[in-house]
């Protein structure tokens, strides 16, 4: 991407509320990227975890119409990132937790991590964790008392009660969780990674549904009653910075050496899109949108985090940023 026809402005996209709604592509969404210009730097960028980034993109370019135009390198999701943490973990034993057991092993191997243990099969192992559920007979490879050094949430497990009880007892140990007991640490010794902060997200329901932040509200809340500490953990997604400044060097690359006038954030959770993309500053401009978590009337702007610009959908945002440019 480079030359003259290359515009110069990029535009990141928010998805869940913005493109789609329930796994469904809206309708001003699909409009919005024919007005398009040729060329124009965009990339998408979501707190949703627990799929794998190509997975994701495929299930955009059969929603919107956007066959043969996208790269895998435009989708960012919110544990991208943890690619960084390869190294440090490269031989040490980390659990995973997801919603989809296929998905959350392809992710894992394609990050470059080797020695991770699911969820499932940690529980499978150790059924008196949780009592109250029956499980399949575990594969016994969890078992060697080999301490786990971290927890990967690439997204809240499915079974919540599992999830806390587990996690929390991981948490407070010192790493090695036997079939039926665990020598409890004086100090948080495992290391909590979380992708997705969001606390709640835009469905078809009218209402907001509770997400990764809400469950990770709740294990803060068990683990002080528990042991009486603070729970550490390292959270990655938006509004956090580290996702904004992969994105802008992501949209740079694209142009070689031209450097990019302004990069529109265009999304619909104040608490995620618009604070992360104020924080940045400079040449990002916040664009919020009514059709996700944020409700507003015609004239309201969110109080807390308020957006540069707040539009009804995204398909006027796309209107106003090619006017704003002079095309």
């Amino acid at each position: 991407m480079e030359g003259p026809s290359v515009p110069p402005f990029g535009i990141v996209f928010d998805i869940d509320g913005v493109l789609m709604k329930s796994d469904k592509g809206m309708p001003e969404a699909i409009e919005a990227f024919k007005r398009l210009p040729p060329n124009t730097p965009f990339l998408f960028m979501t707190n949703g975890g627990g799929t794998p980034e190509e997975t994701k993109m495929r299930k955009l370019v059969d929603e919107l119409g956007l066959q043969d135009t996208l790269m895998e390198d435009q989708f960012l999701c919110s544990h991208s990132p943890k690619k960084d943490l390869v190294e440090k973990y490269a031989t040490s034993r980390v659990l995973v937790v997801g919603k989809d057991r296929q998905y959350s092993k392809h992710i894992m191997e394609s990050y470059g991590f080797k020695n991770f243990v699911l969820l499932d099969d940690f529980a499978a192992d150790r059924p008196y964790l949780v009592p109250w559920k029956k499980y399949a007979a575990g594969p016994g490879t969890t078992l060697d008392n080999e301490p786990i050094k971290a927890i990967f949430q690439l997204h809240e497990p499915t079974d919540w009660a599992e999830g806390l009880q587990i996690i929390s007892d991981v948490l407070q140990s010192n790493g090695v969780v036997t079939k039926d007991d665990f020598q409890p640490s004086s100090e948080q010794v495992v290391e909590l990674y979380v992708a997705n902060p969001d606390f709640t997200y835009a469905a078809h329901f009218h209402k907001p549904r509770y997400t990764s932040g809400a469950f990770v509200h709740c294990l803060k809340a068990l683990y002080k009653e528990s042991c009486g500490r603070e729970l550490r953990c390292t959270i990655y997604g938006k509004p956090f910075t580290d996702l904004f400044e992969l994105a802008q060097r992501s949209l740079e690359q694209k142009l070689a050496k031209r450097s990019l006038d302004a990069i529109y954030m265009i999304g619909d959770n104040p608490k995620s899109d618009i604070q992360g993309a104020n924080t940045m500053g400079g040449k990002w401009f916040s664009i919020l949108v009514r059709t996700g978590v944020f409700k507003g009337r015609p004239g309201d702007n969110d109080s807390a985090n308020p957006a540069k610009l707040v539009c009804d959908h995204v398909d006027e945002a796309i209107k106003f940023i090619l006017k704003k440019h002079g095309y």
